[in-house]
C-alpha cells in the first residue's frame, strides 16, 4: 500500500498535532466525500488541535470496497499506523465513518487493539454516519425486497455477502472476536458496568453433568463489579461476606435464553430488519414459560496449569415479570463479558435447528471480543441516523434498533431550529461543548425553517403492523424488548444478540431527517453548497463539531 500523501503544509502539522481524526468513506467512495465536512471542520479548530485526515486507502480502485469489511479495516489499520508513525505527539485518535466506512472503522480499532496500538494511544470519538451497523437485509415484504436480498451479494461481491450476514469470518476474524486478557488493563467506558441486587441463581455444576447435577433455583445476592459476577448467600442476618462463587466474565462464554416473542402476525414483517442465522445446540435446555435465562458457561483453573479444568455452568433466571426491573442485568453481562450470544425458544414449531458448523457472519464476530474491547474504551460513541427516506440505510441499521418508532406515531414531531435537520428531541442526547454555527445563520434558519415536521400521510398503525413494547431506556442506553425483535425472521438468534451486544455500549443517538432519497449523501454534506449554510447538512456537521470531545 502506498504511504499516506503529505506536502510541506501537512509534514508540520504532522510534527505538532496530537489529536488524529480518521474519516472514512464508504462503499463505493473516495477521501473527496468528505471534502466540504473537513472544510467546515478545519474552520473551527486549528490543526495543533485536530489533524483531519480522509483515508484513501480503500479508494485505491472503483471497486475496492467490494472486496469485504475485513480487507477494508485491515487497509485503514495499516494506513492509520503509517500515518501515526509520523505523529511524534500523537495521543489522542477518533474515528468518523459514513456508511459502509463505519464498519470498517469497528473492523480497524480491534485490530489496532490487537496490534498495541492503543497502548500509547486514548480513543476518543467513535462517530457513525448513516451506518449499518447489523447488516442491510430487508425485511421479507414484497417482490422488491426479495429481490434486494438476493441481488446484495451478487452486485456487491464479499461486501455484499457480509452486508447481508450469509458469509463465513476468516481465522483473523474469529480470532479478534475472542477477548484479549492482556488488554484487561486498558479504560473501558461501557455505558453500564456494574449492578447488584438479588436474583434466582441455579448454582454451578459440571457443564458434562448438567442434565443430573444442575442444582435448583434459589434467590441470592449477587453483584457485578470490575467484570467479575460475586454471588453470595441471601441472609439477612448475616453480613454479604459469605460468597458462594466468583467467576470472571471476560472469560465465560455468556449466552441469553429468551422465552418465544409473541405472535405478531403479518406485521412481524415490517419490523424485522436483518437476517441471521440460527444458533442453537442440541444440548441446551429451553425455557418456555416466559422466563429469561442467562447462561453463564466458563473453565476453572487448575494446579497443573497444562491440564484443563472443568467446566463449570451456573443459571441466572430473571422471571417475565421482573424483566423491567432487572433488564440492566443483560446490559452489565454483556458490556462485561464484551459480548453475548442469544438462543430463542420457538413454541411453533417442534424442533429446533441445530448450530451451523461454519463460521461465524463478519458482522457477528464485530459484536464480540477485541472489537467490543475497543468499542468500549473510545469515551464517547454517536451514531447519526436518516429517520427516513435513506434507500441504502435505514433507520433502524443505522440507529441499531429492532424498528422504527418514528413509524409508529401519527404525531408532529419537532425539528431544531438551529440545527434544522435535527429532531429536537435527540438533541438531549450528547451534550454541547462549543457552538459553531455564525450567528447570522442561527437567525436565518430561525427566519425560514419550520421547526415542526408533519406526521407521515399514512402512519403505521397497531392494527396493521402488531403492537410494539415500549423499550428499556437508561441515559445512552435504548435496549429494545428482545423477544419482540426480529420475531418474522426464522432465524433471529444471531440478530438479537447482535442487538443486545451493540445495544449495551451505549451511544448518543442523534437523529436526523432530510427530504428525499439523498438523504445518504446529505448527512455528511457530500455535494453540499458552503454557500448555503441551511442545506444539504452542514449543520449535522456543525453538530458533529459542537459535540466532539477534543
Amino acid at each position: 500500500m502506498r504511504s499516506p500523501r503529505r506536502n510541506s503544509t501537512d509534514n508540520t502539522q504532522l510534527q505538532r498535532a496530537t489529536h488524529l481524526v480518521i474519516l472514512q468513506h464508504g462503499l463505493l467512495g473516495s477521501q473527496h466525500d468528505f471534502a466540504r465536512f473537513v472544510k467546515i471542520f478545519r474552520s473551527q479548530f486549528h490543526p495543533d488541535e485536530l489533524y483531519l485526515y480522509t483515508s484513501e486507502s480503500n479508494a485505491a480502485s472503483f471497486f475496492q470496497t467490494y472486496d469485504g469489511v475485513d480487507l477494508g479495516g485491515k487497509r485503514l489499520a495499516d494506513e492509520i499506523e503509517q500515518l501515526a508513525a509520523k505523529m511524534p505527539k500523537l495521543q489522542k485518535l477518533s474515528t468518523i465513518g459514513h456508511s459502509l466506512g463505519g464498519l470498517y472503522n469497528r473492523y480497524c480499532i480491534g485490530l489496532l487493539l490487537n496490534r498495541g496500538f492503543f497502548d500509547k494511544v486514548a480513543p476518543m470519538n467513535f462517530v457513525t454516519l448513516a451506518t449499518p451497523h447489523l447488516g442491510i437485509r430487508r425485511p421479507r415484504r414484497g417482490p422488491t425486497n426479495v429481490v434486494f436480498n438476493a441481488l446484495m451479494p451478487k452486485i456487491f461481491s464479499r461486501t455484499g455477502a457480509q452486508l447481508t450476514l450469509i458469509d463465513a469470518s476468516s481465522d483473523e476474524t474469529l480470532a479478534l472476536s475472542k477477548s484479549s486478557i492482556s488488554n484487561l488493563n486498558k479504560n473501558f467506558h461501557p455505558a453500564l458496568s456494574a449492578v447488584d441486587g438479588s436474583l434466582l441463581i441455579s448454582l454451578p455444576a459440571s457443564e458434562k453433568r448438567q442434565n443430573d447435577s444442575q442444582k435448583p433455583f434459589e434467590l441470592y445476592e449477587c453483584e457485578l463489579v470490575h467484570r467479575k459476577l460475586r454471588v453470595f448467600e441471601n441472609n439477612e442476618k448475616k453480613p454479604k461476606n459469605n460468597l458462594k462463587f466468583e467467576v470472571d466474565l471476560t472469560c465465560a462464554n455468556v449466552k441469553i435464553l429468551l422465552p418465544s416473542g409473541k405472535s405478531m402476525g403479518d406485521g412481524a414483517n415490517f419490523y424485522s430488519s436483518f437476517i441471521g442465522w440460527d444458533q442453537i445446540d442440541e444440548n441446551e435446555k429451553i425455557d418456555k414459560s416466559g422466563n429469561l435465562d442467562i447462561h453463564i458457561l466458563w473453565t476453572t483453573e487448575t494446579p497443573d496449569m497444562s491440564e484443563p479444568g472443568d467446566e463449570k455452568l451456573c443459571v441466572l433466571r430473571i422471571p417475565q415479570e421482573d424483566v423491567h426491573r432487572d433488564w440492566r442485568w443483560l446490559v452489565a453481562l454483556s458490556n462485561a463479558s464484551f459480548g453475548v450470544t442469544c438462543l430463542t425458544s420457538d413454541e411453533t414449531t417442534k424442533k429446533t435447528k441445530k448450530l451451523e458448523t461454519s463460521a461465524l457472519p463478519l458482522l457477528s464476530c464485530l459484536t464480540r471480543g477485541q472489537f467490543m474491547q475497543a468499542l468500549q474504551m473510545f469515551k464517547v460513541r454517536t451514531l447519526y441516523s436518516s429517520i427516513f427516506f435513506d434507500m441504502q440505510v435505514p433507520y433502524t441499521c443505522a440507529a441499531v434498533r429492532a424498528y422504527n418508532p418514528y413509524r409508529l406515531t401519527a404525531k408532529e414531531f419537532a425539528m431544531s431550529p438551529i440545527y434544522t435537520h435535527i429532531v429536537q428531541d435527540s438533541l438531549k442526547n450528547a451534550r454541547k461543548l462549543r457552538d459553531t454555527i455564525p450567528l447570522k445563520v442561527k437567525r436565518l434558519a430561525m427566519k425560514y425553517m419550520a421547526p415542526i415536521h408533519a406526521a407521515l400521510d399514512s402512519p403505521s398503525s397497531p392494527k396493521e403492523h402488531g403492537t410494539r413494547p415500549e423499550p428499556y431506556i437508561d441515559g445512552d442506553i435504548i435496549l429494545d424488548q428482545l423477544p419482540y425483535a426480529f420475531t418474522a425472521d426464522a432465524e433471529q438468534d444471531e440478530l438479537r444478540g447482535m442487538l443486545l451486544s451493540v445495544q449495551s455500549v451505549g451511544w448518543r443517538r442523534i437523529d436526523v431527517l432530510f427530504g428525499g432519497v439523498m438523504s445518504h449523501e446529505h448527512i455528511i454534506a457530500k455535494r453540499a453548497n458552503l454557500d448555503k449554510p441551511l442545506e444539504s447538512g452542514i449543520d449535522v456537521v456543525h453538530h458533529v463539531m459542537d459535540t466532539f470531545l477534543l
